[in-house]
């Protein structure tokens, strides 16, 4: 019994870090305390551009600009000039035409663009095909830029009346990215893989298994609990919704069973149907994050999205708001996390991504604390959205000081305790 119980101590353990120190958000003013279930908030992703049906009736005559804020004029080609119109909520800008204020299309903002009207609206021929760009430029050096599609659908038909997102690279920028690499699973012998083999798929249908150790022994067991962590590092979405649970009987018999919930619900709800429905909507949601990269991005500019898309969508979980705080579940849908969650998202989402991204295991300000590593053309660098998000949106100065930290800049108020060294220069 005892060993069964340290071996799944240990298989925790080295998984992660139950703790998470740091600033996380504790330089700033910690939240008041929710009270009850909190419903988490809507994941970030792509921008919806707004209903046609809601969009102002046109302006007769020549008072069209004096009904909301335009832009200056742009002049893209082909006698096309525009100006733009912010929409409601940070969506994103309307485009009209601008001798006489038809509405024509829409930029919508991207996935993790936080403060998108704060950019600088330039226009240019940044794709190189002769017809002028606009973009939305910031003073960190990150920019989005939107062509407009030859023969794409008009507005209202298509929303984005042809205009369609893409990043630019900068000049003379290396576009090379590495991809991910899976991680070693630790202490598995030919009968963990074996367990492995035969329970994932139970898993991943959310079956439900029970092994007792009268009829395979405590050794199996133990095993078991090897192929239990293998689960958790080959599929770390399970970790949104499943766990062993160990189950004494009046015998003093043990046995090893599933145990599926609702994790990120205050309320665990246990309803398969229900599991079921979050597992599909988590890979939803991961899918449309995804969509918001293009091969023009940088690896620099896709790992700057993917941090500020769980940024954005993870609050630090300082009252232990729900039991999926570690897994990767609130940096992709909304919700609560520890240091551990926030890694685990910016993980997964590297690896959905086929992004090079670690987690780095340590401490700071005397707790252990979990970040991650990911490698850019230069060389490796630290990257810790758990702290970024206590100081502030991803485009302010102070965000950016935990965003690709050297190996000299992280050792100043963090520890690494698993030897992880950055490369980078």
């Amino acid at each position: 019994m005892k060993k069964i119980i340290s071996l799944l101590l240990a298989v925790i353990l080295c998984l992660g870090l139950a703790a998470c120190g740091g600033k996380a958000p504790a330089e700033h003013e910690e939240p008041e305390k929710p009270s009850g279930a909190s419903e988490p908030s809507e994941p970030a992703g792509p921008a919806v551009p707004e209903d046609p049906s809601d969009a102002p009736e046109p302006v007769d005559g020549d008072d069209w600009r004096s009904w909301r804020w335009y832009s200056d004029d742009m002049e893209l080609g082909e006698g096309l000039t525009v100006c733009l119109s912010m929409l409601d909520e940070g969506m994103g800008y309307g485009v009209y035409e601008s001798s006489g204020g038809e509405r024509i299309g829409t930029l919508p903002a991207p996935a993790g663009a936080v403060d998108f009207y704060a950019g600088d609206i330039v226009c240019g021929d940044r794709d190189g095909e002769g017809f002028l760009d606009i973009g939305i430029v910031f003073e960190n050096g990150m920019s989005w830029w939107y062509c407009l599609e030859d023969g794409a659908p008009a507005w209202p038909e298509d929303p984005a009346g042809g205009f369609r997102l893409y990043t630019a690279a900068r000049a003379g920028a290396d576009l090379t990215c590495f991809p991910y690499e899976m991680p070693e699973v630790p202490n598995m012998t030919p009968l963990a893989w074996e367990i492995y083999e035969e329970i994932w798929p139970k898993v991943e249908a959310v079956e439900y298994f029970i092994y007792d150790a009268e009829t395979y022994g405590n050794d199996y067991l133990d095993q078991m609990l090897n192929a239990f962590g293998a689960i958790q590092i080959l599929h770390p979405e399970a970790t949104n919704y499943f766990m062993l649970r160990e189950v004494i009987d009046e015998n003093m018999e043990t046995s090893l069973e599933s145990d599926y919930s609702c994790r990120w619900d205050p309320d665990r709800s246990t309803d398969l149907e229900e599991v079921k429905a979050g597992i599909a909507a988590f890979d939803a949601i991961v899918e449309e994050i995804i969509s918001g990269i293009t091969d023009e991005m940088t690896a620099y500019e896709k790992y700057w999205y993917l941090a500020a898309t769980v940024s954005e969508n993870a609050d630090y979980d300082y009252y232990g708001n729900t039991s999926v705080e570690s897994a990767p579940w609130a940096g992709v849908m909304g919700g609560y996390a520890i240091c551990l969650g926030y890694a685990a998202s910016m993980e997964y989402l590297c690896r959905r991504a086929d992004l090079y991204c670690t987690t780095v295991g340590g401490s700071s300000e005397g707790e252990g604390h979990a970040w991650n590593l990911v490698k850019l053309p230069e060389g490796t660098y630290h990257v810790d959205v758990t702290w970024a998000d206590g100081n502030g949106g991803p485009w302010s100065e102070d965000w950016m000081d935990y965003f690709m930290m050297t190996q000299e800049q992280i050792e100043e108020d963090h520890v690494i305790e698993d030897g992880t060294v950055a490369t980078g220069p």
